[in-house]
């Protein structure tokens, strides 16, 4: 709690009116001070309760592999405007990409960029579906459960994320025609296909780590 809150990015802080997270130059504030603040500006009790940290390798500077994170919580009543996410089930997926071609599809050069514009329109999409995915299904592990190791998915119970039905994407992928032949079997057949369909060089789209949380439940 006493650890600082870190500072968004300069521009950031001014796409909506209230944020808990201070903007670059800001005095430095930490968690403690900075939710003490937030219940005397808004009246509401705000608790600290859980936190996760999604990790993976770092990469150079001017590596073609990427991550990213999708973040979807249900029953949201947060408004639009409002950064972060709220909801009684939250979910985020740690997503990994490679591709020869990344960068350029990844970074804006110029107002023309237009190819890239809407890639990342369409990443964002299967990213979040991811998430959604996460929140609407129990999962257990990734590519396999945690005490299955074989490749074999369960049959009754809950599946690894890869072994499940990509329901989340398929009325996304239904209304973008580069995606309509995406095999939405699973979710492991569709991450496979999709970097091909949307344009990465040489590339590929993988799950390495999620995190899930309930309101209520056990932290």
């Amino acid at each position: 709690m006493e650890a600082p809150l870190m500072p968004e990015p300069s521009g950031r802080s001014q796409e909506s009116s209230f944020s808990l997270v201070p903007a670059a130059g800001d005095q430095f504030t930490t968690i403690r001070s900075a939710i003490a603040n937030a219940v005397t500006r808004v009246g509401e009790k705000i608790m600290f309760k859980r936190a996760a940290a999604l990790t993976s390798l770092p990469f150079a500077l001017e590596s073609t592999t990427a991550l990213s994170v999708g973040l979807y919580a249900h029953n949201s009543t947060a408004p639009v405007e409002a950064k972060g996410l709220s909801g009684t089930v939250g979910g985020a997926a740690l997503v990994r990409l490679r591709g020869d071609n990344l960068k350029s599809l990844l970074l804006s050069h110029s107002k023309e960029d237009v190819r890239g514009a809407e890639w990342r329109k369409e990443y964002r999409g299967l990213e979040r579906a991811l998430a959604r995915q996460l929140v609407g299904f129990e999962t257990l592990g990734i590519k396999h459960s945690p005490t299955d190791k074989s490749s074999e998915p369960v049959q009754d119970g809950p599946l690894p994320l890869y072994a499940q039905e990509f329901n989340t994407y398929g009325p996304l992928a239904a209304r973008l025609p580069r995606y309509e032949g995406l095999d939405l079997t699973t979710v492991g057949r569709s991450l496979e296909q999709w970097s091909t369909a949307s344009g990465i060089e040489n590339g590929s789209v993988e799950v390495v780590e999620y995190v899930k949380w309930k309101v209520g439940e056990d932290a």
